[in-house]
């Protein structure tokens, strides 16, 4: 295991390195086998399987052409894949430790590592073709948007980095202790008087373009989370209340809301605009790893096993879905069915309105640190070193109660 990651969890409680919670994982429950044409039959799911990397996969990302995937691992290293085919297409190496947190654009990928650094790479070549310095700690998020590059860093900055300069254009400073989640928020519809209110606030010395009406939202461990403006010098929003660190967020632009998950094992809710707090969801018996808004429903995933289920503005659990043996890592909402993973190397696919489980998928040999759903493909990235695809267009479709 590595050092510098051990120490950052002990701070965090959290789940930058998950096998925390869930490090008695075994592999004598999983089983597969080879088809003749080496995808992977467990039931009746059939699988793709994506190896080569020699480390945990830690984060993955899809082009927004929606045609390839990039996975970045423990090894160093980020290697993208041609969707369609199943193939290597590329193997971008450079950093000198783990490769913590990935983005792509329509024409480059970005990775941020425990080197403390940011690399940009074309996505055809592999070549790198930039590396952003300045941060002193691991880098644990990046989001790209348009000419504009977000990272942040255990070292309690958030960086603001022009995409065709390299240059850094602003430091944002005002956490005390390490950030380990942020979102952009797209503020252009709900409400326009509540953007030029906070416009209004001190500018930068150096005046940066506005990226759009985004707000930058920040989770940190000194239990609290901020909203900035990204061209502006100090932060618009405070959002104080969780007894310990700020793990996960969410944001329902639409009614002005930003959702919380804290390793206090409570999730909250907050009026965007002054900071005041709204509900507190108190149920969960470990930290929250991961949230989910989905219309007026909130999904939260935990370090107890479970996700829960609760009406944003009544703060009342409506439903619990049991089944994981070991933490809670990741949850995807698609349409009426909710995928999580966890701890145990399995991915369920849960009906939203009857609670009933519809499909466990089976085939990882330990934690699953990241799933995401697109055009009917569910990818899950493992510590076992590999990504698996799953046709899941059956399992939606009848859901969905629709015909495909």
């Amino acid at each position: 295991m590595r050092k510098g990651k051990i120490t950052c969890l002990q701070t965090f409680k959290a789940a930058t390195d998950k096998a925390k919670f869930w490090s008695h994982a075994s592999t004598s429950q999983f089983k597969c086998t080879m088809g003749s044409s080496g995808s992977i039959f467990s039931g009746s799911s059939k699988q793709h399987i994506l190896t080569g990397h020699e480390g945990s996969i830690n984060d993955m990302c899809i082009s927004p052409d929606g045609s390839f995937l990039a996975t970045a691992s423990e090894d160093g290293t980020c290697r993208v894949w041609d969707i369609q085919q199943k193939t290597l297409k590329a193997v971008m190496t450079g950093h000198s430790q783990y490769v913590s947190c990935i983005a792509t654009s329509d024409t480059h990928i970005f990775t941020g590592s425990a080197d403390k650094a940011v690399r940009r790479w074309n996505r055809h070549t592999g070549e790198c073709e930039g590396v952003f310095t300045g941060h002193q700690s691991v880098v644990t998020k990046i989001i790209v948007h348009g000419d504009f590059l977000f990272s942040a860093s255990l070292d309690k900055t958030v960086r603001l980095w022009s995409v065709s300069t390299g240059q850094c254009l602003h430091v944002y400073t005002e956490h005390t202790r390490g950030i380990s989640t942020m979102l952009l928020a797209d503020l252009s519809v709900p409400d326009r008087r509540l953007w030029r209110k906070w416009r209004s606030k001190s500018a930068l010395s150096s005046p940066v373009e506005e990226p759009h009406k985004f707000l930058l939202i920040t989770g940190s461990a000194d239990n609290s989370a901020k909203a900035w403006t990204p061209a502006r010098a100090s932060s618009v929003v405070t959002y104080t209340g969780h007894g310990s660190a700020v793990i996960c967020l969410d944001v329902n632009a639409g009614e002005r809301q930003l959702f919380t998950g804290s390793s206090d094992g409570t999730a909250r809710s907050w009026d965007l605009e002054t900071g005041q707090p709204l509900c507190m969801y108190d149920g969960h018996m470990g930290p929250i790893i991961c949230l989910k808004v989905y219309h007026r429903l909130l999904f939260t995933g935990s370090a107890d096993g479970t996700v829960r289920r609760w009406y944003t503005d009544t703060k009342e659990c409506t439903r619990v879905y049991r089944g994981h043996k070991n933490a809670v890592t990741s949850l995807v909402v698609e349409g009426s069915v909710l995928f999580t993973s966890g701890g145990d190397g399995l991915t369920r696919a849960w009906d939203m309105k009857t609670g009933d489980c519809r499909k466990i998928f089976r085939g990882h040999e330990f934690l699953i640190n990241c799933i995401l759903v697109s055009d009917h493909k569910l990818y899950s990235g493992s510590y076992d070193k590999t990504v698996r695809i799953w046709d899941v267009k059956p399992l939606l479709c009848v859901c969905y109660k629709a015909k495909c």
